[in-house]
């Protein structure tokens, strides 16, 4: 049996559904990590991309009675992350002075400045980690209000921007950013679930230079995606 279905067995029996699990694979498809995250698994953790020590800390924890992440607010943490939505919680939130430390390095280091704009906090996290093991500087937003804000002050190589968003859509920011000369020549690639046609020739007509169905692409895909882009490919 796969993992999911070793899962969906122990999420229909009453006497084991109780059980903490935590996911770790290889594949960080997001159909996949929502199917596991439907089916009471308290985190998902891709090979490539976490510490060993996390899912220690993880476990020590559950053996402690402690809780962990209720469904809808678990992900992998993110470490070394600047900018608006880079931490949920007030304790996790860098400095002013530590962000302009840690872009003022990754400037030095020549890394590409990739832009996520992505509310679901789960997928945002796991994007952000991925790219940043990947070696680019990556800073992430939830909305259009925190993504401009980090538009004033630095320019992307890449944005990866989300349709459905809280507020302003995809589709407007998109329009925003390529009506303001500054910007209009960074590419940006639609990550999303809506995969209608409609939805991809009105992106494509405001000037996305690609497309990507979230359920059709795996986070490596995404960034060789990226690379490429970045690489003028």
């Amino acid at each position: 049996k796969s993992g999911i279905e070793v899962l969906e067995d122990l999420h229909a029996d009453p006497n084991l559904s109780s059980i903490p699990v935590i996911i770790i694979s290889n594949s960080g498809q997001p159909v996949e990590i929502k199917r596991a995250q439907e089916l009471g698994a308290r985190e998902f953790l891709i090979k490539a991309v976490f510490d060993p020590n996390e899912v220690l800390e993880k476990v020590k924890k559950v053996l402690a009675g402690g809780t962990m992440a209720p469904q809808g607010e678990w992900g992998v943490r993110t470490q070394n992350v600047t900018g608006a939505g880079a931490a949920e919680h007030p304790e996790e939130k860098p400095t002013v002075a530590q962000a302009a430390a840690s872009v003022a390095k990754a400037t030095a280091e020549g890394k590409a400045f990739i832009l996520v704009i992505e509310d679901d906090k789960f997928l945002r996290e796991l994007l952000v980690r991925k790219l940043s093991s990947e070696g680019f500087d990556v800073q992430n937003a939830i909305d259009a209000e925190a993504a401009f804000t980090i538009l004033e002050e630095r320019k992307p190589r890449v944005i990866l921007c989300d349709l459905i968003l809280p507020g302003v859509d995809g589709f407007e920011i998109l329009k925003r950013i390529k009506a303001d000369s500054r910007i209009a020549d960074v590419p940006v690639v639609i990550l999303s679930n809506l995969g209608q046609k409609e939805d991809l020739e009105k992106a494509m007509a405001l000037g996305a230079n690609d497309f990507m169905v979230k359920a059709n692409f795996t986070l490596d895909e995404i960034v060789t995606k990226v690379r490429g882009m970045v690489d003028g490919k």
